[in-house]
């Protein structure tokens, strides 16, 4: 129950990030490249979500687990970012760097307020 606040805003955050992503680099990029754009900050979404409602699981019984849990999620979302990353480059050398940057944007933006609610959480706890 607690996560519902937290994955509503998710939704709309991931919906508006995507909007303006999309807004700024269709003049930029063919469709293949933004789809793999588009492939990088789903992904940093979906990290994100999942870390959250892993962090959030596992501080139930533990408030000092706070730090652990988001060190370990961030180590978690870094190895998979790292290896989607290299194997785009792997396939598509050309669109390796486009891809890299919307991944690390991507995880900038969508772990900002994931630690932002858990630290509300965590103090509540």
């Amino acid at each position: 129950m607690k996560a519902i606040p937290y994955t509503l805003f998710h939704l709309v955050y991931s919906a508006f990030v995507g909007i303006i992503a999309w807004l700024l680099l269709k003049n930029e990029f063919s469709g293949f490249s933004l789809m793999l754009i588009a492939a990088a900050m789903a992904l940093s979404s979906i990290l994100s979500l999942a870390s959250y409602l892993l962090i959030l699981n596992s501080l139930q019984g533990r408030p000092t687990a706070f730090i652990q849990g988001v060190m370990i999620s961030m180590m978690l979302k870094m190895f998979s970012g790292i290896t989607s990353i290299f194997l785009v480059s792997w396939k598509f050398k050309e669109l390796s760097v486009p891809f890299a940057i919307s991944f690390m944007l991507g995880y900038f933006i969508f772990t900002i307020p994931e630690v932002i609610f858990l630290n509300r959480f965590a103090r509540k706890a």
